[in-house]
């Protein structure tokens, strides 16, 4: 100035660093419905909110996701869709790769009659299926594949069918074995009957 004084003013631009979408994959490509499916995200820079759609363009919402940690996410499928990873940093925000997850329907589930059964030791009953479209496999311990089962062990009983590559169980069919009552044995009181008319006294024990 007029003094010969100087002086000098500063400006300071605070640069944040941006979000950064990174790289979303997930643990396969086709599933069945009701899979629980693994997204996983790396190269990352946020806070991560996985999203989902029915189209690989939109709109889109927030997934219902377990997370297993801080990029790594579970999710139950109930059809085909489509995930991404919405990052945040501060103010800034940016998205991932779409990924695409196939869901297959799952078979007709088998129904099993009778819903239970009580049999005697050394009986068998024989459990059925309806209600399916492809092969049926049982649990028993030969993995049986047939529509009827014949069986005389007590046990929990199910049949599976599978259809490209999905399967459907029937509910568990109980079936209970009561064990034989002892053999009676039958005893002579008295003496044996000398004449035709005579009466006896028989124990049973």
């Amino acid at each position: 100035d007029a003094n010969g004084c100087k002086g000098s003013d500063s400006t300071y631009v605070l640069v944040l660093e941006g979000a950064k979408g990174g790289d979303l994959a997930v643990n396969g490509t086709s599933f069945c419905d009701g899979d629980s499916i693994t997204l996983t995200l790396q190269n990352y820079l946020g806070t991560i909110k996985i999203e989902t759609s029915s189209s690989s363009t939109g709109p889109w919402s927030l997934a219902s996701v377990t997370t297993v940690n801080e990029s790594t996410f579970k999710t139950a499928l109930s059809s085909s869709a489509f995930f991404r990873a919405f990052l945040t940093n501060g103010t800034c925000t940016e998205y991932s790769n779409v990924v695409s997850v196939t869901s297959k329907p799952n078979p007709t589930k088998p129904i099993v009659s009778p819903t239970s059964a009580t049999i005697c030791q050394g009986q068998t009953t024989t459990l059925s299926v309806t209600n399916y479209t492809t092969g049926i496999t049982w649990n028993d311990a030969a993995s049986t594949q047939a529509v009827d089962l014949t069986i005389g062990t007590a046990g929990s009983y199910k049949a599976s069918t599978t259809d490209n590559g999905c399967t459907s169980t029937s509910d568990p069919v109980i079936v209970t074995v009561n064990a034989k009552p002892a053999t009676p044995t039958i005893t002579l009181i008295g003496t044996n009957p000398k004449c035709d008319g005579d009466s006896v006294t028989l124990k049973s024990s």
